[in-house]
């Protein structure tokens, strides 16, 4: 095999778009052969970029994960829906591509990822943000101990994009699951996960929604860092500012700026400011970059050695955007890992 033939579950915007990806052939190695959507007409856009009929269109998910004309399939249908589907595809023995996040609680992405690693299939998640080079370097500063021992962590950020029509019935939440998972996947890959969650999420508060589009979080990690995590749909402009700091630096990622701030005595000496370096050690758009992504999951299908994201990992994201609404709804720190019976009880009476 030479090529990965794939089927898109979801022909909304998001399946839409890795479709035109695949048929313009803008993804190394992969082809678009199948495409489902519970309803026609979303497929009938597929048309539009495919007037040669290449891709099949077929009926239901099940006929086509058994149809054999197709290698992996990639899930962009609503949240709820991603972990069931994904089971019944690996059910297929597929390679499974899962749109982040990979589902709105965490007790259904945790039996999700155990199907995945009994199958033995290669289980992808499309992180948004994991390959872009600021983040990659940000990641690996911490990791080579370049900025020190973590001490605070600080992650703000907004959008213009309003949660007006989102519910928690269809959705599964607001700002934090539809729109910030891609951040909260960055700061627990980069930053590590705290132990403790401590958050208020109010509704409605800018917009006329009934979830949240305002959330602010205290979280604190083992090793006795703090760190806080902002995030609305207030108004324009948007915002994105990460910073990161250690015992012998701050990293600050900002419109797609990474610079590091070296303290030359560490913090043992935290007056002499004027010693203070600044360095610029990266550029780049903090856009998403699917394609990456997705070519990752191609070449790990195809044996190919390249970095690969595992699609076990986004649990993670999941747990914390699910901490900060049990703490909301409870009025109570929560502790790591989360009772997953109480929060699903919990979102139930939300629903």
């Amino acid at each position: 095999m030479d090529k990965v033939r794939f089927g898109i579950i979801g022909m909304g915007d998001l399946g839409l778009i890795h479709a035109q990806s695949l048929l313009a052939n803008r993804i190394n190695r992969g082809v678009l052969t199948a495409a489902y959507d519970l309803y026609p007409i979303k497929t009938d856009k597929l048309r539009e970029f495919d007037p040669e009929k290449t891709v099949r269109i077929f009926k239901s998910s099940a006929l086509l994960f058994k149809s054999g004309e197709v290698d992996a399939v990639l899930i962009t249908v609503p949240n709820y829906l991603r972990p069931d589907l994904a089971i019944e595809a690996l059910g297929y023995n597929l390679n499974v591509m899962v749109e982040l996040p990979a589902g709105v609680y965490t007790k259904q992405v945790r039996e999700m990822n155990e199907v995945a690693e009994e199958t033995g299939s290669v289980f992808g998640i499309m992180y948004p943000f994991r390959a872009n080079s600021g983040f990659i370097k940000m990641r690996d500063m911490v990791i080579n101990g370049e900025i020190g021992e973590i001490m605070r962590t600080n992650w703000n950020v907004a959008t213009t994009k309003t949660p007006a029509g989102t519910t928690w019935k269809y959705d599964g939440g607001g700002i934090l699951i539809n729109h910030f998972s891609g951040s909260l996947d960055l700061w627990q890959w980069i930053c590590g996960m705290p132990y403790k969650v401590t958050a208020f999420c109010r509704e409605g508060k800018w917009n006329a929604c009934k979830v949240e589009d305002d959330v602010t979080a205290y979280v604190e990690y083992e090793n006795g860092a703090t760190g806080i995590f902002t995030a609305s749909s207030s108004s324009a402009p948007a915002a994105d500012r990460f910073e990161i700091t250690g015992t012998l630096g701050r990293l600050v990622y900002e419109n797609g700026r990474l610079e590091f701030f070296r303290f030359p005595e560490g913090l043992e000496k935290p007056e002499l400011q004027s010693s203070l370096e600044q360095v610029l050690v990266g550029t780049g758009s903090a856009a998403a970059n699917p394609k990456r992504i997705l070519e990752s999951f191609i070449n790990k299908i195809l044996n190919i050695q390249a970095p690969f994201y595992s699609g076990q990992d986004a649990i993670n994201s999941t747990m914390l955007a699910n901490a900060m609404y049990l703490s909301t709804w409870l009025g109570k720190t929560i502790t790591l890992p989360l009772d997953e019976e109480l929060f699903l009880s919990r979102l139930r009476k939300k629903i």
